[in-house]
């Protein structure tokens, strides 16, 4: 009899660790900072990059027009090589906001306490075009808006997430784009849930819950996969803040933009590119 208690306890335990999963929408902070409240040291905070902490300043750089940049891209750039040099004028020109900066003070708060806070993003880690390393561009980007994930990692070394380079999905089988931890933050060209087990199992970490916040629900739901195989609880949060108050794309600008890209070799802000639109015009 005793036995047979164990076991129905030992299959209900399983059962809640590997159920405890959700994913949970939200356009504002208020959710995140609940989620958060009371949150303790064996938890890990995950936090996305592009439209969750940063977005870029100028609207067709924005992710909702990823569509009509793919189209002057396409139309204006029709070599890989030129594609690339360009693109990397634009990520070296071109300016950041973040998303809310209520998320700045959020997240020291919680390395404060002593909380694991990780960023994972989906990107490059080494050359492209006229930036000599993605990894770190990305890094002195987040730094200079006041995130810095070293701190919740300090005397971690960076390291080269061995065996992931071997996907087939995207570039990750470029050596410009090996996936890696380096100082708090994980990149990666492929499935984001793959990288965060290769991170966890390298570094031998174990936590008793997750938290990740991403703008998008399939990577939410590839960590959710992972996590429920590995036994950590999860909750995933769905912010969707970045795109909630877009406007509607001003095409000429955007034009005019990729066009003097293309001429001069220079990216043009927005405040620029409208008074140069408003002086042809007169």
């Amino acid at each position: 009899m005793k036995k047979f208690i164990g076991l129905i306890f030992m299959i209900l335990t399983c059962c809640y660790n590997t159920c405890f999963a959700e994913i949970i929408q939200a356009n504002e902070i208020k959710v995140i900072e609940e989620n958060l409240a009371s949150i303790d040291p064996d938890a890990l905070v995950i936090f996305d990059v592009d439209e969750v902490l940063i977005m870029p300043k100028d609207q067709i750089l924005q992710s909702p027009h990823r569509e009509y940049i793919n189209q002057l891209n396409t139309s204006l750039f029709t070599e890989e090589k030129e594609s690339e040099l360009l693109w990397s004028i634009i990520f070296a020109q071109r300016s950041s906001i973040p998303v809310d900066t209520q998320m700045i003070n959020m997240i020291n708060t919680l390395q404060s306490k002593g909380i694991k806070v990780l960023a994972l993003t989906q990107a490059m880690t080494g050359k492209f075009g006229n930036i000599t390393s993605m990894r770190n561009w990305r890094n002195d980007e987040l730094i200079s808006h006041g995130y810095d994930f070293q701190k919740s990692w300090k005397g971690v070394q960076n390291k080269i997430l061995n065996g992931l380079e071997k996907s087939t999905n995207r570039l990750a089988s470029e050596v410009s784009s090996l996936p890696m931890f380096f100082k708090g933050i994980i990149f990666t060209e492929i499935d984001k849930g793959e990288a965060l087990e290769a991170f966890l199992s390298h570094y031998k970490l174990k936590f008793k819950k997750i938290i990740f916040i991403d703008d998008k629900k399939k990577n939410l739901e590839s960590v959710e996969k992972t996590l429920s195989k590995l036994n950590i609880a999860f909750v995933g949060i769905e912010y969707t803040d970045a795109v909630t108050h877009i406007e509607p794309l001003n095409k000429k600008r955007a034009e005019l933009q990729f066009h003097v890209l293309g001429k001069q070799r220079k990216w043009i802000p927005d405040s620029e590119a409208d008074a140069l639109l408003a002086e042809m015009n007169n």
